[in-house]
């Protein structure tokens, strides 16, 4: 009878066992939620700043604008201009700056980035725009001189495009500067270049005096004078910030789904007598030792009728 007790009570232990709830089973997603996590940590670690890199790698192999001279219609990197042919530049530059807020500009190096003309173009008029070269108007003629690759170019600001269209600067360098620049003689062909552009700007300037009023070539001169170029950082590309918020979307959702799931799972434990072990074990049963000695019933008396008592013969 104690072993069926005890198999009947192991029985109501599987049954409530299985019915109760299983703390452990509210941490079943924990390793899962671990395994994004440290997903998401490795990337942002490892791999953003890996795409960083070469972001940064591709920018910096770009061509940077120099940094702006004191005198920024000089820039003689290469060394090809003679102390004649600066002071013929810096005169012809205060007379057309102080009336018209005009400024021509001589960019002399090595080796011009790329190889491309309209890449080329392009740098210098990052040049003209980092520098302040005509001011903010636009104002400015830049002429630059590649000395390894043979090359020569000149741009004109948005301000000055109505006199030095790309067919009149083409033709300005073809009768000013092509014959010197093929003898190697740059110094000759850069003061020519600019005696005769200095000479068109004038004209034009005084041809058109609503575009150029002394007021506005008092501020152009004023704004030539600070550099605001300012060099821009790398930045991270779009691609990879939607990245990065989606991955903390994704991460706070998980969070938050685990964080209410073990809310639950506490709330429901509170209900249940046992919170910590799915199976209840009671105490063991104790079974009462019968006696197998049959009792000996006596009479009260010989006479008497009443009730049987029981009484166990003694010494017995």
């Amino acid at each position: 009878m104690a072993a069926k007790l005890e198999m009947g009570l192991q029985k109501k232990e599987e049954a409530i066992g299985v019915q109760g709830v299983n703390p452990v089973r509210g941490r079943r997603g924990a390793p899962f939620f671990l395994a994004f996590f440290a997903f998401f940590v490795f990337f942002c670690w490892d791999l953003a700043p890996a795409a960083l890199a070469d972001k940064s790698g591709l920018e910096e192999a770009s061509p940077t604008v120099p940094q702006r001279p004191e005198e920024v219609f000089l820039y003689d990197q290469a060394g090809l201009l003679s102390e004649e042919t600066k002071t013929a530049l810096r005169e012809k530059n205060a007379d057309l700056t102080e009336k018209y807020g005009v400024q021509i500009a001589v960019y002399t190096v090595d080796t011009l980035p790329y190889t491309d003309f309209a890449q080329r173009v392009g740098f210098l008029r990052s040049v003209m725009e980092q520098w302040q070269i005509g001011g903010a108007g636009g104002r400015g003629l830049i002429l630059a001189l590649s000395v390894s690759d043979a090359d020569y170019l000149a741009v004109a600001g948005s301000g000055l495009q109505g006199e030095f269209t790309t067919e009149a600067l083409k033709s300005l360098l073809d009768t000013c500067l092509e014959a010197d620049f093929s003898a190697k003689s740059y110094d000759t062909g850069v003061q020519k270049f600019v005696t005769s552009a200095a000479e068109k700007a004038q004209a034009y300037c005084a041809a058109h005096p609503e575009m150029f009023t002394p007021q506005e070539a008092a501020s152009q001169l004023e704004s030539s004078g600070v550099n605001l170029a300012k060099e821009k950082g790398p930045g991270l590309g779009p691609f990879l910030w939607v990245l990065l918020a989606l991955g903390l979307v994704v991460l706070g959702c998980v969070g938050a789904f685990f964080f209410r799931y073990g809310q639950m799972t506490r709330r429901r434990s509170r209900r249940t007598v046992h919170r910590r072990s799915p199976v209840i074990r009671p105490a063991r049963a104790t079974v009462t030792r019968q006696e197998t000695r049959p009792s000996v019933q006596v009479k009260a008396g010989s006479r008497s009728t009443g009730v049987y008592r029981d009484r166990r013969p003694r010494g017995r």
